[in-house]
């Protein structure tokens, strides 16, 4: 199994590149209205991390107030937090062809792997010029979702956005087919070499689970909203909880 911990534990000689990516996801019910955040792939040394930098400033936040409270500080704050789209982290590793997805669930930290989608792809003559390079289309039906990539061997790293990789070339545009859940390369400044450094509360006491358990437990867990509020001592009646929960946004994969 890849341990994404040696991802920039140790020294290489290989330099990290980060590509930033825009994503969108529109409302099926108000495709006017959309939910906009950026998220950065980190590649270095035959290895890569996907992941949101709301999420990475969350995390941080919770990094430094769970240090005070060890501390000992009675005044802990965790202003700031936003929100995010995708709150896990995606480690691919490029010689085994896996991938591991690190993600909590309330208080608790999970880790699950699956495979990349090397094989997935369905390469199209289709060619179009995005950001001054030559791409090129491919489709994959994944997730429960039909997606078009656009990629250009122009930028030789076989990855892209989310959990999306395997193409002769970096993914620079995806979109699913109900264009519904967007990713565009925002920007890549080759000059830029900052490595990716772990959020020491995402990565602590992990639990490792099959995939399949981790997306049941998630989506047990958004939906059982009343018993979690009782937890927390806050009373909610079923109309307010039939209200919160049709707020709930899609997630990209539902297979």
């Amino acid at each position: 199994m890849f341990s994404p911990f040696l991802f920039s534990q140790e020294k290489t000689e290989s330099k990290p590149i980060n590509f930033y990516y825009q994503f969108r996801y529109y409302s099926k019910t108000n495709p006017q209205n959309f939910f906009q955040e950026y998220f950065v792939l980190n590649i270095e040394d035959g290895k890569s991390v996907f992941h949101s930098l709301n999420q990475r400033k969350n995390d941080s936040i919770t990094d430094a107030a769970l240090y005070k409270s060890d501390l000992g500080h009675t005044h802990i704050s965790f202003v700031g937090q936003t929100k995010t789209f995708i709150t896990s982290y995606i480690f691919k590793n490029y010689q085994d062809s896996k991938m591991e997805v690190i993600d909590n669930i309330g208080k608790d930290n999970f880790q699950y792997s699956e495979k990349s989608l090397s094989d997935q792809w369905e390469i199209s003559d289709e060619k179009k010029e995005i950001q001054g390079y030559a791409c090129q289309k491919a489709i994959a039906t994944v997730y429960g979702r039909t997606f078009i990539a656009w990629f250009t061997p122009q930028i030789p790293f076989h990855d892209g956005p989310y959990k999306f990789s395997g193409l002769p070339g970096l993914i620079l545009e995806l979109e699913d087919t109900e264009k519904r859940f967007v990713f565009t390369l925002a920007k890549y400044d080759p000059n830029e070499a900052n490595e990716f450094t772990y959020p020491k509360y995402k990565m602590s006491k992990l639990k490792t689970v099959e995939k399949k358990l981790f997306l049941e437990a998630q989506k047990n867990y958004s939906e059982n909203i009343m018993n979690r509020a009782k937890a927390f001592g806050i009373e909610i009646d079923e109309n307010k909880a039939k209200e919160i929960r049709s707020r709930k946004r899609e997630t990209i994969e539902i297979e």
